[in-house]
């Protein structure tokens, strides 16, 4: 896999987009969850039709990122996967007792990495 330092430095990148991927997507469901309780909120109090089409048009654009993002998060662990099979499998034991192989073995709580969470409402049904 190369050399040591500059494995150990794809480790920590990896792992730091992973990190950071998953905080996006878990900011876009909450961004997505409000939208929606607004969104309700604006029909049950019968508004203006321009505001409730305006509310419904943000909750689109972020069910939109939100997929995107979600995809992204989900190469990305499956990158760093193939990384720490790799490195277990190379049997570089310098690596393999890094710290960064150690935080990227469970970088996050792992919700990007495909496990079905309670979130999967409105545009999320749609996923896998």
């Amino acid at each position: 896999m190369g050399d040591v330092k500059q494995v150990i430095r794809q480790l920590r990148i990896q792992t730091g987009a992973c990190k950071r991927l998953t905080n996006d997507l878990k900011m876009y469901i909450e961004e997505k969850n409000d939208y929606i309780k607004r969104l309700k909120s604006l029909e049950d109090s019968k508004a203006d039709k321009y505001k409730i089409k305006t509310q419904r048009e943000l909750l689109e654009e972020t069910c939109a990122v939100l997929l995107d993002t979600y995809g992204k998060a989900k190469e990305a662990y499956a990158k760093l996967d193939k990384m720490m099979v790799s490195i277990t499998n190379g049997g570089e034991e310098t690596i393999q007792n890094s710290e960064e192989a150690k935080k990227s073995r469970c970088p996050t709580d792992n919700n990007a990495r495909g496990s079905k969470s309670k979130e999967k409402t409105v545009c999320f049904s749609n996923i896998q």
